[in-house]
């Protein structure tokens, strides 16, 4: 019975681990083409007002480079990189969690060891003091 339910417990975290992980990823994803779009955008505007203001002819501009190696960058690269970065995050998430498991396992477990050894020597303790005051409840 407990292994069941420690078993769909498991399972219950997984899922919504799985379902953080691909809203996480999908969020990150949009963040990171529309900041690379918009950044495409202005790289662009700023080629554009170079070439109204006559300066197309001449060497191109840091701004015209920057954009021209923007314009490179597929959506699938961004969206890999994305992805890679966010299963990194959740792997190191999951170790995490999985660290601070076991060190409140162990310290639940010396909290029990600790508790039984103290409730012992008090039951001693009484027993003893019983003892000394009343010898002859000691010998029923």
């Amino acid at each position: 019975m407990r292994t069941a339910r420690a078993a769909l417990a498991r399972s219950a975290h997984l899922t919504h681990l799985a379902r953080e992980f691909t809203l996480t990823a999908a969020l990150a994803s949009v963040c990171l083409l529309a900041l690379l779009h918009a950044v495409e955008y202005h790289m662009r505007r700023c080629l554009l007002r170079d070439a109204h203001n006559g300066t197309g002819t001449e060497a191109p501009s840091r701004c015209a480079r920057i954009a021209l190696q923007l314009a490179d960058v597929e959506p699938l690269t961004v969206l890999q990189i994305t992805t890679a970065c966010t299963a990194l995050v959740f792997l190191g998430m999951g170790i995490g969690l999985r660290l601070s498991w076991i060190w409140a396992s162990a310290l639940r477990t010396d909290d029990a060891e600790t508790g039984a050894r103290v409730a012992q020597e008090d039951m001693t303790s009484e027993y003893e003091a019983d003892t000394k005051s009343d010898p002859a409840s000691a010998a029923r």
